[in-house]
């Protein structure tokens, strides 16, 4: 596949609010959050308000195009896996 064939693949309209909701839903429980402290299942608490505030920020975000500072951030930490004594590298 041609690096052009996936580029005309990636959509540029707008995530819908069900597209939000979808996203929310997928999200694994039991994983630590992220540098902003939202835990999946606190979105999932109330999905219909998470889901709304969501796609209203990522509306806000898509109209300005910019992206805000700590959404580029991240945090990477070094984890020992339980079942042998390796360790792996997880983005937070």
């Amino acid at each position: 596949m041609e690096l052009s064939d996936i580029i005309e693949e990636i959509s540029v309209i707008e995530p819908t609010l069900g597209e939000v909701k979808q996203a929310i839903k997928r999200l694994k429980n039991g994983k630590a959050p992220g540098t902003d402290s939202i835990a999946a299942e606190l979105l999932r608490a109330n999905i219909e308000f998470s889901a709304t505030k969501i796609h209203q920020l990522l509306g806000k975000v898509w109209t300005f195009e910019n992206i805000p500072e700590p959404w580029k951030q991240g945090l990477i930490i070094t984890v020992q896996s339980c079942l042998s004594s390796s360790y792996k590298t997880e983005a937070v």
